[in-house]
């Protein structure tokens, strides 16, 4: 198993050489380090270069932890992926223990015990954990919800989980690792934890605290954020039909988020409020709830009261004059490795990393003349600067003849066992994207020459909420009859979608790749109406536009117009509706939207 190590850095100076000597530290060794430097403007990069090469520091213009983390990883090429602070430390045996563990869950997550780092004088010392314990009843899922976690530096990720999450999430700022970590568990991965090895969370002194991402959580941006992420999270698990079970976790959290900000942010508590009557509780259970812990806190007060009273008498048996050392453990681990590096000459190279800007997703079928068609269609647009991820069935005989028709640099062919249908083959390429935008191609479709050429033009000049630019196109039948297609809405287009399908199929659309982290993947289970639900959930979180003009030719597939074919199309969109309303009612309801309208809508398109 090959691990990667990835360390956003941002003026880290006082303490990269310790986190970086403490890897070095490892009785198993990290097989790749990667240092992103995310626009420092102290000495982070020299000390980083310092390591030699076993360390690969790259370099990027600041953007925040989140894309600095996501810039490491697709640089990265290890089965399992680890992400530290630049000031976090890990005990000799961490690697050692987690790689173990992992070897049993290899598809999943592992996570070992971890501790606060606090000042005390000039030592960093030993601390206990800072949140909440998990309930007996609670699952990890559960207990991420109401303020139980382990932090990124005890945790080591299997790529495959890792790539199911869509990668780290900017929108979620102070909670990026938080939403990271809730985004897998709710799509089905499995998180084991191990008790042996100890990690270490720098917490800095209230000083410097403000200036700290922790500090970011109580500033107007970092209550947002949190409130975003509850909200994406209930969303996710009502989509899957499991949000039952957690109602009750997301009206404690949701609750304490209230609270928290009735004072400086009473809009956000508001709208906490509301999210409460929508993912929470019902109201009955909720007072029900708060009489029971009324009682609680009583009888919890009157313990403690009596617990202070009993402790003061037994102080005064007792001599309080020699010093608590066990309180006050010094981590000193990566010390000693970081002086010896530091005083070598030899210095890593600095890694500027290329990337794509458009991230092109084909999946290959069987008809090589349609695939043909398209790939051709991709290789000849003016904007050059792309990569093209051809995603196919390991078992499908075209990839050979494929690769040699078209030995071009910029195609990455992946694979997968068992991809059932065309969402499998677009999600399978959505895990693989490396470009800021991803524009998605059906097989037979083909675009004009500056298709993506004016859609990124138009994103470049869009503010970061426009997520998603389609384009009009035009639809050639079998019999060679065609008709154009117009796009119409650009905004906040979630009620319009609600009701029908306005945007069309993906060969128009093109996504900013932050995208996938807040909307997730396609829905394999929906085969017809996948498309349409993937546009609404982009919808919960970002704007549309659009170029007006037919940028996109979809031609009809071979025998679309055989009655039999076309019978079975129309079964599987009758099951997909029925699965896509169920998915979708309570949001219908919500934003009053006519269930019988929408099942009009539909009847009109099959």
């Amino acid at each position: 198993m090959k691990v990667s190590v990835i360390i956003p850095c941002y003026n880290g100076e006082d303490y990269i050489g310790q986190t970086l000597g403490s890897l070095f530290d490892q009785t198993r060794p990290a097989d790749e380090i990667i240092v992103v430097d995310d626009g420092s403007e102290d000495q982070s990069v020299d000390i980083a270069r310092s390591f030699g090469a076993s360390v690969t520091v790259l370099t990027k213009e600041n953007g925040g932890a989140a894309k600095a983390r996501n810039c490491g990883a697709d640089h990265s090429t290890g089965d399992a992926l680890m992400f530290l602070d630049a000031d976090d430390v890990l005990a000799p045996d961490v690697l050692e223990h987690l790689i173990a563990q992992l070897e049993f869950n290899p598809k999943g997550v592992v996570a070992c015990p971890w501790y606060r780092l606090d000042k005390v004088g000039d030592k960093w010392v030993k601390r206990p954990p800072s949140c909440v314990p998990l309930r007996d009843n609670q699952d990890y899922l559960s207990g991420w919800i109401t303020g139980w976690y382990h932090l990124p530096c005890s945790i080591l990720w299997s790529r495959t989980a890792y790539e199911k999450t869509g990668g780290w999430d900017p929108r979620a700022y102070v909670n990026d690792d938080g939403d990271l970590m809730m985004r897998a568990l709710s799509s089905g991965v499995e998180l084991q934890i191990t008790d042996e090895g100890a990690s270490f969370y720098r917490r800095m002194p209230e000083e410097k605290e403000s200036d700290s991402l922790s500090g970011a959580r109580f500033t107007r941006k970092g209550r947002e954020a949190q409130i975003y992420v509850m909200r994406k999270i209930a969303q996710r698990l009502e989509d899957r039909g499991r949000l039952y079970a957690y109602r009750k976790s997301f009206t404690r959290a949701l609750d304490r988020f209230r609270r928290l900000c009735e004072s400086h942010y009473p809009d956000l508590s508001n709208e906490c409020s509301e999210l409460i009557s929508r993912y929470g509780e019902p109201l009955y259970l909720r007072t029900a709830r708060k009489l029971i812990n009324g009682c609680r806190h009583v009888i919890n007060d009157t313990h403690r009261f009596l617990s202070r009273v009993k402790n003061r008498m037994v102080s005064k048996n007792k001599s309080t004059d020699a010093p608590n050392d066990k309180n006050n453990i010094e981590i000193r681990y990566g010390l000693d490795t970081c002086r010896k590096v530091l005083a070598q000459a030899e210095k890593a190279a600095i890694v500027v990393p290329s990337r794509p800007d458009i991230s092109v997703i084909l999946p290959i079928s069987n008809n090589r003349a349609s695939i043909e068609r398209s790939l051709r269609s991709v290789l000849e647009q003016t904007f050059e600067n792309i990569e093209i991820i051809t995603a196919l069935n390991s078992t499908n005989d075209s990839l050979g003849k494929i690769k040699k028709q078209f030995g071009n640099s910029r195609i990455r062919y992946v694979t997968g066992d068992n991809l059932q249908n065309m969402n499998s083959f677009r999600n399978r390429g959505l895990m693989e994207v490396k470009g800021r935008f991803v524009a998605f191609l059906d097989p037979g479709d083909e675009w004009l020459p500056d298709k993506l050429s004016k859609q990124i033009e138009r994103f470049q000049s869009s503010h970061d909420r426009i997520g998603l630019i389609y384009s009009g196109g035009e639809v050639k039948a079998e019999g060679g009859d065609s008709s154009i297609i117009s796009p119409q809405v650009r905004g906040n287009g979630y009620r319009k979608l609600l009701q029908e399908n306005v945007i069309g199929n993906c060969s128009s659309v093109m996504i900013r790749r932050t995208v996938i982290p807040s909307a997730g993947f396609f829905d394999d289970t929906l085969s017809e109406m996948a498309e349409h639900d993937y546009w609404l959930r982009i919808a919960r979180y970002f704007e549309f536009d659009f170029v007006e003009e037919a940028l996109v030719i979809n031609h009809a597939l071979p025998g679309q117009n055989n009655m039999a074919i076309n019978n079975d199309a129309v079964n599987k969109k009758t099951d997909a509706r029925t699965l896509f309303l169920k998915k979708h009612s309570p949001a219908m309801k919500r934003e009053g939207v006519d269930r019988e309208n929408f099942l009009k809508s539909e009847n009109g398109q099959m």
